[in-house]
């Protein structure tokens, strides 16, 4: 495992956890997304928002700031899309408009490609399976 820092205990463990959650926070944007290219805001804040809950905050100003944001969002893409359900599965906010919107963007397949009709992707097709299944 050439590249790797070997982590020497537990200790070393917490203290990266607490970096990663110190970096969310501090690099939040004013809207309450994260992203280094606008156009993958969705999936970046998403991605944020699981590493919260996974740290296991519940609750918390950046972390509502971050749910406003998603449930302000309009994702194009099926990735978006699937990110965005998936977010909102877990605090139990009525998900039916965002998996029809996913479900609407299956191509003549009834599978998923990048976007909304797009040939057969099978990466987007098992994260819109997933976020409708989870």
């Amino acid at each position: 495992m050439l590249g790797l820092l070997p982590l020497t205990g537990l200790a070393d463990v917490e203290t990266a956890r607490a970096r990663g959650l110190a970096w969310l926070l501090t690099n939040q944007r004013g809207d309450g997304s994260w992203a280094a290219l606008p156009s993958l805001a969705v999936q970046s804040t998403a991605a944020a928002i699981e590493a919260y809950r996974n740290a296991g905050i519940q609750n918390g100003t950046s972390l509502a700031a971050s749910l406003s944001w998603m449930g302000a969002a309009t994702p194009h893409s099926v990735d978006g899309k699937a990110r965005q359900l998936r977010v909102f599965q877990f605090p139990a906010t009525n998900i039916g408009q965002m998996a029809g919107g996913l479900v609407r963007s299956r191509n003549a397949y009834e599978t998923w490609g990048s976007l909304p009709g797009y040939g057969t992707n099978v990466a987007d097709t098992a994260l819109a399976l997933q976020s409708l299944w989870d």
